[in-house]
């Protein structure tokens, strides 16, 4: 079998654009046996191989041409800008080009959060700062989706609209509370964006912070009178969304204060989560022994007062007729006697005038007129004339859309009046510190030191119990039995109480074991036993006065030393019970291992004896 010849050809290309071919042929047929016909066929396969390589050189030269562009969009999707540049510099692509991935240049500098680089896109090439995306995003959508503070700002200063949206029907504002974004939220807010927006569902904002679980931001859109039990188009309440993303606070925020209606699409069965489940149980199949004690717990809150001092009248009557009877003439003497009655009469009256006392913290709201307001207005503009960053006109701080929210529909709305707080509310201090690009500072901003309802910054060490219109400076407690807080202008006065409680209290309970201490055996007990000897010697109904005044007396005496501990470490009622809720009882402190670890600090705490003057201090200025 004769063996075919075989041909190389190499294409190379020089400097000039000439091509240079080579062609080597290595035949085992002897030259001199060659004919015509042979040399014809071979001819034939060289231009067929020649025609054959010029393809691939096409082809070669067409990749080479559309290299650029492929490796620019995947350069810059790297963080590698310099090829981008260079095409948008030369008009090699246009600046509206959008990527296989559906997105501009400037949606990928926003995403990425460059912020040099945006600046040269918006600037430099003017690219249009509303350029949206295959599925209609904006920058701005995109900044607020990842939370990028600056770059927000860069764009709300170069005109991005705050009320556009997406495929979706996502706007900017809908992001941030997605996200759980509180600043850019209020600069949005600011900025008039439109809070009563709602997604292609019909999802408000209600509807995602419930979903998310936030319910700071729950608060704050009740108090801006938006609807916390509306549907969407879906008819799924806050509520359901709560439940549906196993959001447990927001699920109790929501059952606690929503219209008290059942949803229509809750299906019970279908929660999974336990807790939230016997929420819901509670709340709208309770049995009836919880449907008794919501019924006398609803009436009791409601007449608190009455309740609670005519309860105190009935104990005091008992009190006075058991001493009468058992006591009298056979205790310690006739002084004593004096003493208890007159003590007796002094306390009844002293608890009826505390009682009534009205609380001047539930009432510290003032008619709107806003000084303070405007004293801030007037505070920003002056600042901002006198910066040395150039600020255009249009971007001068207007608090017209933030005013809107706090007042309401009403211009006369009440406002909470705060001393310590500089701004109308939370949100006037956000938009100040954007326009002032005092950006720091929102990475000190955590929602436990402000109030959702009063929309200011917290006092230090107050707290903003349900019953009360305003946040409470140096909050204790909360009485449910008095109906009103204790706090630092009235603490001295319920201290006071408890002491006088106390006296009258022991002083009944050892003159009566007294009268009955002959016939005691055991003294170890002579509490249990002395009611067991009213009960035989006089009657049943002795024993059991005596025995109520013993636990009351107990449970004085534990509320006593509460106080008492407090005043001697300088802590509140709440911050005993609730530490856990306060950061600033936690420092970070060197272990011996050499690891940092959180643990309990008061740092209020300046030895007893400070504490005690501070605490007169405070009782008398």
């Amino acid at each position: 079998m004769s063996s075919q010849p075989t041909h190389t050809i190499y294409v190379n290309s020089n400097k000039s654009g000439n091509t240079q071919q080579t062609v080597s042929s290595d035949s085992t047929n002897n030259a001199s046996e060659g004919s015509s016909t042979a040399s014809n066929a071979s001819s034939l396969i060289q231009q067929a191989q020649q025609f054959q390589q010029l393809q691939q050189l096409q082809q070669l030269q067409q990749t080479v041409i559309r290299h650029p562009i492929l490796d620019v969009t995947y350069e810059y999707q790297k963080q590698n800008y310099l090829p981008v540049l260079h095409c948008l510099r030369h008009n090699l692509i246009p600046k509206d080009f959008i990527d296989y991935g559906g997105y501009n240049i400037l949606h990928h500098a926003v995403s990425q959060g460059s912020i040099p680089f945006t600046l040269v896109l918006l600037d430099h090439f003017k690219i249009d700062v509303n350029i949206r995306s295959r599925i209609n995003q904006t920058p701005l959508m995109i900044a607020c989706n990842y939370g990028f503070i600056e770059i927000i700002k860069i764009l709300c200063e170069r005109g991005a609209s705050v009320n556009v949206q997406d495929v979706n029907k996502f706007s900017p504002l809908l992001y941030s509370i997605q996200h759980g974004h509180i600043p850019q939220l209020a600069y949005l807010l600011h900025q008039k964006a439109d809070l009563r927006t709602s997604d292609v569902n019909g999802c408000t904002p209600a509807h995602w912070a419930a979903y998310k679980n936030n319910v700071f931001l729950l608060k704050v859109l009740a108090r801006f009178g938006l609807d916390i039990n509306g549907t969407d188009l879906t008819g799924m309440t806050p509520l359901d969304r709560a439940i549906q993303s196993d959001s447990c606070e927001a699920t109790a925020y929501l059952l606690a204060n929503g219209n008290g209606k059942l949803p229509p699409n809750l299906k019970f069965d279908s929660i999974s989560n336990v807790d939230i489940k016997e929420m819901v149980r509670r709340k709208f199949f309770p049995t009836s022994w919880e449907k008794f004690k919501g019924k006398a717990k609803k009436l009791f809150f409601r007449h608190s007062q009455i309740i609670t001092f005519a309860t105190y009248g009935l104990l005091w009557i008992s009190m006075m007729a058991m001493y009468l009877h058992v006591v009298m003439y056979k205790g310690f003497g006739y002084t004593f006697d004096l003493l208890f009655l007159l003590l007796g009469l002094y306390f009844i009256v002293y608890a009826f005038w505390y009682y009534m006392k009205s609380d001047k913290h539930s009432n510290k709201v003032k008619a709107s007129s806003y000084q303070r307001l405007n004293k801030s207005s007037e505070m920003l503009e002056e600042t901002l004339n006198t910066s040395t960053d150039k600020i255009q006109p249009r971007q001068k701080l207007n608090y017209e859309a933030l005013d809107k929210l706090v007042r309401g529909e009403d211009k006369e709305s009440i406002i909470c009046e705060v001393e310590s707080a500089d701004f109308p509310s939370f949100l006037h201090e956000l938009a100040w510190n954007f326009e002032m690009k005092n950006y720091k500072e929102f990475g000190r901003f955590d929602t436990k030191d402000y109030c959702p309802t009063c929309l200011t910054r917290r006092p230090e060490r107050s707290a903003h119990p349900e019953s009360s219109k305003t946040c409470i400076p140096h909050f204790h407690h909360y009485s449910y039995c008095l109906g009103k807080s204790v706090d630092k202008t009235n603490h001295f006065l319920y201290f006071i109480m408890l002491v006088k409680q106390m006296a009258l209290l022991g002083m009944f309970i050892v003159s009566v074991w007294a009268t009955q201490m002959d016939t005691i055996e055991n003294g170890k007990v002579w509490f249990l036993e002395t009611g067991y000897r009213l009960a035989v010697d006089y009657s049943f109904s002795y024993g059991g006065i005596y025995a109520v005044f013993l636990i009351l007396a107990g449970y004085n005496l534990f509320f006593l030393w509460v106080e008492v501990y407090g005043i001697l470490r300088n802590v509140t009622y709440y911050e005993i019970f609730n530490r856990n809720s306060f950061k600033r009882l936690y420092q970070m402190k060197l272990e011996k291992n050499g690891a940092y670890v959180n643990r309990h600090s008061n740092p209020y705490d300046a030895g007893a004896w400070e504490n005690v003057k501070q605490y007169v201090r405070r009782i008398l200025y």
